[in-house]
């Protein structure tokens, strides 16, 4: 059975955490937090793929992906052991 890595944004909720912070040179950086849904556990090992860039999660669940353009992104989180959960 597969657990379910959800996304909920802006830093509201417990599963992913996320938010995107321009910098000064007009370039965005995804801040985001990876927390099984069903133990509300950090994930270790996840993988965010946003526009073919990539993190992976630490032992805290955390990632980050500097120099994105800012603007709206498609993306999806995946670890082996739960499904995907796209953004």
């Amino acid at each position: 059975m597969k657990k379910g890595i959800l996304a909920i944004g802006l830093g509201i909720g417990a599963v992913l955490l996320w938010t995107m912070k321009t910098e000064a040179a007009e370039k965005a950086t995804f801040i985001g937090t990876i927390i099984d849904d069903r133990t509300e556990l950090p994930v270790n090992g996840a993988i965010v793929t946003l526009n073919g860039n990539t993190c992976m999660s630490d032992y805290s669940g955390n990632c980050r992906i500097p120099d994105l353009e800012p603007g709206f992104h498609r993306g999806v989180v995946s670890k082996v052991g739960y499904n995907n959960y796209y953004l």
